[in-house]
């Protein structure tokens, strides 16, 4: 589960199986941080940087008032995931101090998201924080193993696992899964092979899944909504509208 923390005061970081990403305020922070029960080592991240602290570290210190911290946390099975059959040798440590300004502006987007209680869309917060590790371990000097031009079966597996669940809240780990990849390699292969990103697959094949429904159904249109799987009839509508340029309504009325 994604969680953001700001940190202002008095602060112990300690998480077993969590990657921690903290977004320095303008001024330098030292952090004292122990690895592994060593005795702890003090490093001075610059200000407006981004610190990496991966599972097992531990530290602790004082923020001043008005110059806080954000600390974002990322389960290590993102990582794991990310990497499965495509990234090998990923090293995080010793350097906990990465000057990267993607890892910053995804780490901020992450930690805007987690704040938010409005944002719901599982499958972007999924997409950033599989983004977010992809870069980590890129800048860690973690290698990609060799591109094919291939087709990948398991694209076609995640593509049946999306038409079978449109119903449902679909997350882009669970479709990974169901296709026996990492996140990482699902959405770049997926992107390559489909011309969509899944995020965008997923939209698409929910309206034309509605245009069916619409066209040879009496079914009520809200029923539509919720079988494609919208949460509300406005937001169907709304986007319905974005993509075929026309309301649910009047696409059924064309019909008749």
């Amino acid at each position: 589960m994604l969680r953001a923390t700001t940190v202002e005061g008095e602060y112990t970081f300690n998480h077993p199986g969590v990657h921690g990403i903290v977004l320095m305020p303008d001024h330098p922070v030292t952090l004292p941080i122990s690895y592994g029960g060593a005795m702890a080592r003090d490093y001075t991240i610059p200000g407006g940087s981004v610190g990496y602290l991966p599972p097992n570290i531990s530290t602790s210190g004082y923020q001043p008032a008005g110059k806080t911290s954000v600390y974002v946390r990322i389960h290590d099975h993102v990582f794991r995931d990310t990497a499965k059959g495509i990234i090998t040798d990923f090293d995080p440590w010793p350097n906990p101090i990465i000057d990267d300004s993607i890892i910053r502006q995804i780490g901020k987007t992450l930690g805007d998201i987690a704040s938010s209680e409005e944002f719901t869309w599982s499958i972007v917060i999924d997409s950033l924080q599989a983004a977010l590790a992809a870069r980590i371990m890129q800048v860690c000097g973690a290698r990609l193993e060799a591109p094919t031009n291939m087709p990948d079966a398991r694209i076609g597996m995640a593509i049946d696992f999306i038409e079978s669940n449109l119903s449902s809240e679909l997350r882009l780990a669970d479709i990974a899964r169901a296709a026996n990849t990492s996140q990482f390699h699902l959405a770049r292969k997926f992107k390559q092979q489909t011309g969509w990103t899944p995020a965008g697959y997923i939209w698409m094949a929910r309206i034309r899944l509605a245009k069916r429904l619409l066209q040879h159904t009496k079914r009520p249109i809200i029923d539509i909504a919720f079988q494609c799987g919208f949460s509300s009839q406005s937001h169907f509508s709304a986007l319905f509208k974005r993509h075929a340029g026309v309301t649910p309504a009047a696409y059924r009325a064309s019909f008749t």
